[in-house]
């Protein structure tokens, strides 16, 4: 419960099953692989999000390490921040949001944290796959572009 990267892994995973999660199972296609590793690597917290590289900095510096490097807004960079909250991917989200509500209505009514275990589930709708996938890839794009411009 105290561990940030098992209790986000246990918001999205089903208790009790067993083999792969069903995105990892469906065929992808190859320009789209690497949105589905971004999503995998989110869920199991090893990815280059701030929040998570900072679990490496000494107690007394991490605060600071955390912090999103892209708003410069002070908070720290978890997934939810860069998915939902960051100002620098807000054009990239809201083409993303705009797409996934015409295949998958319900989404516009969903709070954040449903729209966070809806993505990041082992059984998000095969419909939103594809517009999830690139979203993932452009927003980690323009991640890298904020952090390094």
């Amino acid at each position: 419960k105290d561990k940030s990267t098992l209790a986000t892994y246990a918001d999205v995973a089903k208790n009790g099953r067993t083999g792969l999660p069903e995105y990892l199972t469906r065929v992808c296609p190859s320009g789209l692989r690497q949105g589905r590793r971004l999503k995998t690597k989110l869920r199991l917290g090893v990815h280059q999000l701030q929040g998570s590289l900072a679990r490496m900095v000494p107690h007394g510096g991490r605060a600071a390490a955390s912090r999103c490097p892209c708003c410069n807004a002070g908070v720290e960079e978890t997934v939810q921040h860069a998915l939902f909250e960051c100002g620098c991917h807000d054009v990239i989200r809201a083409d993303f949001f705009e797409r996934v509500e015409e295949v998958y209505p319900e989404f516009g009514a969903l709070s954040m944290d449903a729209r966070f275990r809806l993505l990041m589930s082992e059984d998000t709708p095969k419909k939103i796959d594809g517009f999830l996938y690139r979203f993932l890839i452009k927003l980690f794009d323009s991640r890298y572009s904020c952090s390094v411009g």
